[in-house]
């Protein structure tokens, strides 16, 4: 009777670290990758999807809007025809201001 091989479990922080060096390995297929580190394909890409979407933030990324010295000048939008424009206008808007 034949006997299979049983590997140990990983911690979390384990798994995490194969990823990233596998990402940062370059040029090595997965195949390769897990025969050097004794992992079945199937078991690390599911690690890959489990652990990879954690990394990964989901919804909005908080934006934050750093205001120049210039930002309390009005800034010119466009000048048709002498007439100075500040912010968006409908093209109606004009059409009627230049007839």
């Amino acid at each position: 009777m034949e006997q299979t091989k049983r590997t140990q479990s990983r911690s979390e922080q384990e798994k995490h670290s194969v990823i990233a060096e596998f990402e940062k390995a370059g040029n090595i297929t997965v195949k390769d990758y897990c025969k050097i580190h004794q992992i079945h394909p199937a078991t690390f890409y599911n690690w890959q999807k489990r652990y990879r979407a954690k990394a990964e933030p989901k919804g909005f990324v908080p934006v934050s809007v750093l205001m120049d010295d210039h930002s309390s000048e009005e800034v010119l939008f466009a000048e048709v025809r002498g007439i100075k424009i500040y912010q968006w206008v409908e093209a109606a808007y004009l059409k009627k201001l230049l007839n």
